[in-house]
């Protein structure tokens, strides 16, 4: 079961800790009217903040949510100094250093009288992750990391030029160095068998207790280097310009491994077999169902990307203008990995931990090491177009876009596998080379059209159309390690591949009176892909069709000075249909409905202003989403014999998944007296779709949560160069999804003090 906060928990989470972060600029943001308390906009000035956080519970968890440390964070929050060289030059420095939250900034700028300016920064900031696992709730297993406390540093480091002498070319040059270090969670799980299902022999699709809730991590270490070069220049009524921009990329990610925690099967000195202790009547201990496996998995690419493009635009007169352009690009580098998987195994000999550990007749646990790697990917593209405006509010843009890639990529791997003669303890090293590769082309045509007219007084109308045509095809090889780490034969096969994506826009914007303005728009996706197979699978035929659809509509409504409404709707619906035809197989499915999606959207806002010294606003949105796949058309099937049957429970298994929420938020302030001002904020989020009782056939994937906060805030301006700011705010998370190992409560303080000079 996924415990992690989705996507847009995870948002409401940022929003949560957002109504008490640090602020970023003077004068503060306003929401509405004008705070008192707060400095004007100064040219130079230092501003000291810290925090501090008082957690029960999960502190991951809030750390996740919140974005703040759970031991809190202060220093220099912002820092602005401006220094006039000349009357033509000046040099801005710009600095935040908040340890704690590992957040800091160091930008020098030098801007040369008009013509030209030099940058050079340096940022870097923390994100928090939730190493908190799995938690099934059959047996109440909760299998989190040891350490669930993670998070990612990412900086990037820049320089930036720019050189615009009157009437010359404009020259523009960046370099940028971006890294990503440090841990985050990863939904791709181990399996258990500690779910407190029972497990009977012989497995079958319902007797199995296994599921994947055991957690692991991701290990980054991620570099990319920038660099861009560019000109442009006017001639005439012609707009030229000219780039290059060369990529490097050298990552090297390594994912944890964990799989059956805590099991081993057992060795029968009788049989000199390895099993575990079920037999068709009785009931397995779940710890002896399956062999621990642990390791890790790296990825790696060194890469360099190097794009040549130019364009141009010419105004041929006050009602037609062509433009165009073409872009080269080229990918190659070196690719590789290293999985190595441990197993540990019993034998007559004790406990024995191998490499890949298999017993005769079994595929080893899937270890390998690339010996070499590489790919190469090359694109050929260009575009040409012309806008129009052939009457007064009529404007057109027609273009077409083609574009050729190609791509070649291989590797060679060494299998890795270790066997055990588990009556005599003996090991057998075993290894195997294979080999893999991919050749894919592809062709692109592309015609586009956006049409916009504002010849009706208060409407404008708007519409767009693309179209992407793009047969290809791919051919590629692959080998394998099977059973006892022999190498599979060589499946080789091309596939001709014909994508057909159109993109389809039509809205209208008209403001009634200046009291009421209405929006709607109303879009269609409708893409086929086709893949024609020969070689290895002979005559296969596989068709994928996706129709999405779906409107917005809006409306702003200002009945009075100072009050304001804003509602909006937004229905989104997809379908998804195979069609499959594989002989060699015996595969045929004819139009298959595989997947439904319907989305409701609906948010409402009001916004308060009577005066300059209160304002409120509220905030309101609720959530109806459904994913059906094949629920109610699987099918539960009982075949076999009355003696041995089997069972398919697969309506149980597949699901409707449900992600329904709603929030809310409210923020109001008041001028007490002309230096201070009081804001309140208030936020929730509520979700109810967790369905444990699904448990006994399928991973409960739907998610259940309440999180809600309460923030006060009090700004004071103690001179014209001195102000200062306290917030206090409470924040609750109760996850069921998580059998509650993911609840918090905390308090998180904060203080400021501003300094202009």
């Amino acid at each position: 079961m996924n415990v992690k906060t989705f996507s847009i928990s995870r948002r409401a989470g940022v929003l949560t800790g957002s109504l008490i972060a640090l602020a970023s600029a003077l004068p503060l943001a306003l929401t509405a009217g004008e705070q008192a308390g707060v400095l004007t906009a100064e040219t130079n000035y230092i501003k000291f903040g810290g925090e501090k956080s008082w957690v029960q519970d999960s502190e991951s968890a809030w750390q996740t949510e919140t974005r703040h440390s759970k031991s809190g964070a202060g220093g220099i929050e912002e820092l602005k100094i401006q220094q006039k060289i000349n009357d033509k030059d000046t040099l801005n420095f710009d600095a935040r250093i908040l340890p704690g939250n590992e957040d800091y900034l160091g930008l020098v700028s030098l801007k040369i009288d008009e013509i030209a300016t030099v940058e050079v920064g340096y940022k870097s900031f923390r994100t928090y992750y939730d190493g908190v696992g799995g938690f099934f709730p059959t047996g109440g297993t909760w299998k989190p990391l040891a350490d669930q406390l993670l998070h990612t540093d990412r900086s990037n480091f820049w320089i930036d030029t720019k050189i615009a002498l009157p009437d010359k070319p404009v020259f523009h040059f960046r370099y940028s160095l971006e890294k990503r270090d440090g841990q985050k969670d990863t939904t791709i799980w181990g399996d258990t068998d500690m779910t407190g299902l029972k497990l009977y022999s012989p497995f079958t699709s319902w007797s199995s207790g296994n599921r994947k809730v055991v957690a692991n991590f991701i290990d980054l270490d991620e570099q990319l280097q920038t660099f861009q070069g560019s000109v442009h220049h006017t001639i005439g009524k012609t707009k030229l310009s000219a780039s290059v921009v060369g990529t490097f990329v050298n990552n090297n990610d390594t994912r944890s491994v964990n799989r059956y925690p805590g099991e081993q099967q057992v060795y029968d000195s009788v049989t000199g077999r390895l099993v575990t202790t079920m037999t068709s009547t009785t009931v397995s201990p779940e710890t002896k169902a399956q062999n621990q496996v642990s390791g890790w998995d790296t990825q790696m690419i060194d890469s360099q990307t190097w794009a040549f493009t130019g364009k141009f635009e010419t105004a041929v007169n006050d009602k037609v203008t062509v433009f165009g352009g073409v872009t080269y690009a080229n990918t190659n580098g070196e690719i590789g990995g290293d999985r190595q998987m441990w197993v540990n195994m019993s034998s007559s000999a004790g406990t024995k931990t191998l490499l890949a550990g298999h017993t005769t007749g079994g595929r080893p646990a899937y270890s390998y090491t690339t010996t070499a790697g590489g790919l190469d990917h090359s694109s050929l593209a260009g575009n040409v177009g012309v806008n129009l405006r052939p009457v007064p509010g009529l404007f057109v843009t027609a273009a077409l876009k083609a574009e050729q890639v190609k791509t070649k990529m291989f590797n060679d791997t060494v299998y890795k596998a270790t066997n055990l003669d588990p009556k005599t303890a003996v090991t057998t090293a075993l290894a195997g080379a294979a080999s893999n590769w991919n050749d894919i082309k592809e062709d692109v045509m592309i015609p586009e059209l956006n049409v916009r007219y504002n010849g009706i007084r208060g409407v404008s109308l708007y519409g767009s159309a693309d179209y992407r045509h793009s047969p290809g095809e791919e051919t590629t090889s692959y080998q394998s390690g099977g059973i006892n780490n022999v190498i599979s034969a060589v499946d080789e096969g091309s596939l001709d591949a014909t994508e057909n994506h159109g993109n389809y826009k039509v809205g209208v914007n008209w403001s009634v009176n200046p009291m009421l303005s209405l929006r709607a728009e109303t879009f269609l996706k409708d893409h086929r892909n086709n893949f024609d197979g020969t070689g290895e699978t002979i005559n296969s035929l596989y068709i994928l069709d996706t129709q999405i659809k779906g409107m917005t509509l809006s409306a702003e409504i200002e009945p009075m000075p100072g009050v304001s409404f804003t509602t909006k709707y937004t229905n989104r619906k997809s379908e998804m249909n195979v069609t499959a035809f594989h002989p060699g197989r015996t595969i045929t499915t004819l139009g298959y409905d595989s997947g439904t999606t319907k989305l409701h959207q609906i948010t409402e806002s009001l916004t308060w202003t009577p005066n300059k010294d209160f304002y409120l606003q509220v905030d309101v949105g609720f959530v109806f989403y459904t994913t059906n796949t094949t629920y109610l058309r699987a099918g539960d099937v009982i075949t076999g014999t009355a003696a041995a049957p089997t069972y398919r429970y697969a309506n149980q298994v597949l699901q409707n998944a449900d992600n329904n929420y709603w929030t809310g938020s409210a923020v109001a302030g008041v001028n007490l007296d002309a230096s201070t001002s009081l804001e309140l904020k208030a936020m929730t989020y509520r979700s109810s779709n967790y369905e444990p009782g699904q448990a006994a056939y399928t991973v409960p994937y739907g998610a259940s949560q309440k999180n809600s906060n309460l923030t006060v805030g009090v700004k004071h301006k103690f001179s014209e160069k001195l102000a200062g700011e306290a917030k206090i705010g409470y924040f609750k998370s109760d996850n069921a999804t998580s059998g509650h190992y993911s609840d918090y409560s905390g308090t998180l303080a904060y203080v400021s003090l501003t300094h202009a000079f």
